[in-house]
């Protein structure tokens, strides 16, 4: 009346296999939750790398202005001095509203990051770099600024 034992080997077989594919699925699905919550968290730190490296290049172009601007000062007299002070403040404002519009797009982005999936975090990141690749644009003209403000100087001095 038993079953056989190769009835009750198949039955088992069959089960065990049941349970190491359930198994299966459940770690391939687990996997494949762990790699989203992980690209998600790389793509939000991505965002706020950028917008960090944004702030901090502008912060920057500041200092570049402040250095052309006590260049000019220590030279008084200069034919060029009101146009190059103008330049260095004009560039100043420029830079201390990209600063703002940094931040308060920081401000934005950090507190709604959490909350955002993949898909709507690729066009943050794309205004982040833009924004980065922006501010390292106006970082290279200052320091080319500054350099024509040394090269004025040298000029002034040989004549």
């Amino acid at each position: 009346m038993w079953p056989s034992l190769s009835v009750l080997a198949s039955v088992l077989g069959v089960l065990l296999s049941g349970v190491i594919g359930g198994l299966t699925v459940w770690i391939t699905l687990r996997k494949r939750l762990e790699e989203e919550s992980l690209g998600k968290a790389t793509r939000r730190t991505t965002a706020l790398q950028l917008l960090s490296d944004e702030e901090f290049t502008i912060e920057q172009v500041r200092d570049e202005c402040v250095a052309i601007e006590t260049l000019v000062n220590l030279r008084r007299g200069t034919a060029h001095q009101a146009h190059l002070l103008g330049e260095a403040e004009r560039i100043l404002g420029e830079a201390t509203d990209m600063l703002a519009e940094a931040r308060a797009r920081r401000k934005t982005v950090e507190a709604t990051i959490a909350e955002l999936d993949a898909a709507k975090l690729e066009p943050v990141i794309a205004r982040a770099y833009h924004g980065k690749r922006r501010a390292e644009s106006q970082l290279r003209r200052t320091q080319l600024s500054r350099t024509e403000v040394l090269k004025a100087f040298d000029s002034a001095n040989e004549a």
